[in-house]
């Protein structure tokens, strides 16, 4: 079971030595160029690098980190026709979206922006297939 906001596990700092700035940057712009061309698959796997290293880590940016990539992974899902195979990865990625401005300052800036490529991503295939 995941941790909840109030929980000790959540309220770990979050150490300026565990995610690299310069690794995260080169990713989130990886990240992005990939969701755009609906690579979501590709797209995943770029975050993984940074998430992957940290998996076993409890604290709230290596959980973004893990929601933006099942983002991703909702995004192949609607993309292979398994929309109810989606909402799972989904729903934790919204789950871990309300602490965007909890995450430390100096990162703040790329996980907007990957957001803000999610949600417009996840705008246009909700109008598609509704």
């Amino acid at each position: 079971m995941d941790a909840a906001i109030g929980d000790p596990i959540y309220d770990l700092k979050v150490s300026k030595k565990m995610i690299n700035t310069e690794d995260l940057s080169i990713q989130t712009k990886r990240f992005v160029a990939l969701l755009e061309e609906a690579s979501y698959y590709d797209a995943h796997e770029a975050l993984e690098q940074i998430w992957f290293p940290l998996r076993h880590t409890p604290n709230l940016e290596v959980n973004f980190i893990r929601g933006c990539i099942n983002a991703a992974v909702s995004f192949e899902l609607m993309k292979r026709n398994r929309p109810h195979a989606a909402l799972k990865p989904w729903d934790f990625y919204q789950k871990q979206r309300l602490h965007l401005s909890r995450l430390p300052a100096e990162h703040l800036r790329y996980y907007q922006r990957i957001c803000a490529t999610i949600d417009a991503i996840y705008f246009s295939l909700k109008e598609y297939h509704e």
